[in-house]
């Protein structure tokens, strides 16, 4: 397992919570309240429908609120209508949330230069991440875990989706991670 730094100051580490809102949200917000961590959501915004509460939740509690796309699908094909999808999903979370989302992280981490200029003129920044443990793969909490801490260095964004043995195995990182801080995207 890192340890963190040997700075006075605890070593941060970014975790970020692709693909959601969805059925695991609360329970990835009990786990950050009761680890004092906080997160950045990517939300899609096709998925906010029926799932305001969470998100107002997940605001309230002090996680960033981000963009993950109108619909889970690759926005290079077409940067500016994606661009104005993505500026419309920001939108809704702006209501919901009540702040403007900032962030924007592309679905599969599909850029270019042409989406991210779109993306910039919409007030959005493109966030990928540097740590990937695939729990998207669904290889159990004990890989995911494994993964994370593989990779893992102070400053790192973890790149994490919103699935049940993401919620265990990020349970069990921050249980582990004394002298490590969780906090939003900077």
């Amino acid at each position: 397992m890192p340890g963190p730094p040997s700075s006075p100051e605890p070593a941060e580490l970014a975790l970020t919570f692709d693909d959601g809102p969805g059925p695991v949200t609360d329970a990835l917000l009990d786990v950050l309240s009761r680890h004092g961590a906080l997160a950045t959501f990517f939300s899609v915004g096709v998925q906010i429908a029926d799932c305001e509460r969470q998100l107002a939740r997940a605001a309230r509690e002090g996680h960033e609120i981000g963009v993950h796309g109108w619909v889970h699908e690759d926005h290079r094909d077409d940067p500016r209508a994606r661009a104005a999808a993505a500026a419309r999903t920001a939108d809704l979370l702006t209501e919901v949330c009540g702040v403007r989302p900032r962030h924007f992280r592309p679905p599969y981490g599909a850029t270019s230069p042409e989406l991210e200029a779109a993306i910039a003129a919409r007030g959005l920044r493109t966030v990928l991440w540097d740590v990937d443990p695939r729990d998207w793969e669904d290889p159990g909490p004990a890989a995911v875990h494994a993964r994370t801490l593989a990779d893992l260095t102070p400053g790192a964004v973890v790149l994490l989706h919103e699935r049940p043995g993401t919620v265990e195995a990020v349970d069990t990182l921050l249980g582990e991670l004394a002298g490590w801080r969780a906090v939003t995207i900077p």
